[in-house]
């Protein structure tokens, strides 16, 4: 008996690894199409591996127990919830005439994304950036100065600004301790707060760590500007965004074919979902029968 648990228990560690490995190897085409960064589709990730999981467990159920019904939920579940949905995603983010999405609907996420936007990228830096290109011009002294030459809380009263060098503990997550790193908060000469330069590379001196800053905002921006630009053109879409409209894509007119692919994609999906309810009723059916013929 021991053995046999044993072996059930080492089948199924077996079978979540490969649910896995399935899940990672799915999703990465959707992460290498798509282009994202990290913060952005993470999500997206997570919910198709949910799904992804799910449709091999039925199909693991499948296979011990040999009910079809169990096969059919598993097909319906990756092709409705995960293939359908990506699909979508990139019809509309290829060409969004592809397919109309209604007023309200676009309206509403095109404000979630702008809101998004700003939340990852933050306000324009392009103020940031003269800021620091004013020091690095105009204050030789400071920013020719090595980290050796710099005390913790030391204040630097300069022309038009003043500099505070402070350690801020920076959470690099897992169970590390928050990790103390050099940061420099730069003040208007009224005390307003500008912005703070975190030190947390190897840097020659002041000027070469304002370089590195800069170059570091002007790619937020180009990426900022391009999430902009996707957005104004109803190119913003994601797995996660389309994933409410498709899932009752039978029942509504929320998202309306236009293309001729996407009328195609549609009419599949339309049939692929009247097949899985008509299996599951003739399945309920062909059961029921015999156990009323039983009973009388």
């Amino acid at each position: 008996m021991t053995s046999i648990f044993e072996k059930l228990k080492a089948t199924n560690f077996a079978i979540n690894i490969l649910i896995l490995i399935a899940s990672l190897f799915t999703t990465l085409p959707y992460v290498l199409y798509t282009k994202q960064q990290v913060n952005e589709y993470i999500f997206d990730v997570m919910i198709m591996t949910v799904f992804i999981a799910l449709s091999s467990s039925f199909l693991y159920v499948y296979i011990i127990k040999k009910k079809v019904l169990y096969l059919l939920v598993a097909i319906f579940t990756f092709f409705h919830f995960v293939v359908f949905p990506f699909c979508y995603t990139s019809l509309l983010n290829s060409n969004s005439n592809n397919l109309k999405i209604e007023q309200d609907i676009l309206e509403s996420e095109k404000s979630n994304q702008y809101l998004l936007v700003a939340e990852i990228y933050g306000e324009s830096n392009i103020a940031k950036q003269k800021v620091l290109n004013d020091l690095i011009t105009n204050e030789n002294g400071f920013v020719n100065l090595t980290e050796e030459k710099i005390s913790d809380n030391q204040m630097f009263i300069l022309s038009n600004y003043i500099v505070v060098s402070t350690y801020v503990r920076r959470d690099i997550g897992g169970k590390h301790p928050p990790e103390p790193i050099r940061a420099f908060n730069i003040y208007k000469k009224n005390g307003v707060f500008i912005l703070s330069v975190d030190a947390d590379i190897d840097y020659k001196n002041v000027r070469n760590l304002f370089k590195s800053e800069i170059i570091n905002f002007k790619n937020l921006e180009v990426k900022k500007n391009k999430a902009i630009k996707d957005i104004y053109s109803n190119k913003f879409w994601s797995y996660k965004n389309v994933l409410p409209y498709s899932m009752n894509i039978f029942i509504t007119s929320n998202i309306v074919p236009k293309s001729k692919v996407a009328n195609t994609l549609f009419f599949i999906h339309n049939i692929f979902i009247f097949s899985f309810l008509l299996s599951m009723i003739i399945g309920f059916v062909q059961t029921a029968l015999p156990n009323k013929g039983n009973g009388s």
